[in-house]
């Protein structure tokens, strides 16, 4: 049985190589791969990662309201989006940025299309609370308070859905006296 190359192996492996060689290994990952492009662009250059923060919203987007045909909803998908950027995403600001998005797209689909399945928003009232859980964390409530208002005030009262991020929003913002 064969054992899985592994961080150590790696770390040996690129000790090996020179500088020149290094960075000819890196430029060939950054041109082969699209998540090494976007986490080095997201990381370099913050005018660029501000593009690259576009492409994933644009990819929420289109799973729930795409230029052709119906949104799709898929939760699974949504989640990819989030998890892939989360690992190249240059600050955790950036990742909350994506997520109330999530939960604004959500918001609207189920506003515009009537879906009423209650997975989806558990889904939505889940994303809205990790999110705050960050904004916590960042302790940067007050540059997020007016959007995440208008989310809970935007949003369809099916479900419990809109109580159920005034309660969540209401637990993280009495822990800040905003």
């Amino acid at each position: 049985m064969t054992t899985k190359f592994n961080v150590t192996e790696l770390k040996k492996h690129l000790r090996e190589k020179n500088e020149k060689e290094l960075i000819n290994e890196i430029a060939e990952l950054y041109k082969r791969f699209v998540d090494v492009e976007n986490y080095y662009t997201s990381m370099l250059s913050p005018q660029d990662s501000i593009e690259v923060l576009k492409t994933y919203k644009k990819k929420i987007t289109n799973e729930f309201f795409p230029k052709k045909g119906e949104g799709k909803a898929r939760l699974d998908v949504s989640r990819k989006v989030i998890d892939d950027y989360t690992k190249i995403a240059p600050s955790s600001l950036h990742i909350i940025d994506l997520l109330l998005y999530l939960v604004e797209e959500g918001s609207d689909y189920v506003s515009e299309c009537g879906n009423d399945t209650e997975a989806l928003y558990n889904f939505l009232e889940d994303t809205f609370e990790t999110a705050l859980e960050m904004i916590d964390t960042e302790d940067s409530i007050e540059g997020f308070n007016e959007r995440c208002c208008e989310i809970i005030a935007n949003a369809v009262d099916a479900w419990g859905f809109q109580d159920g991020l005034d309660i969540r929003y209401q637990h993280y913002s009495s822990s800040r006296n905003v």
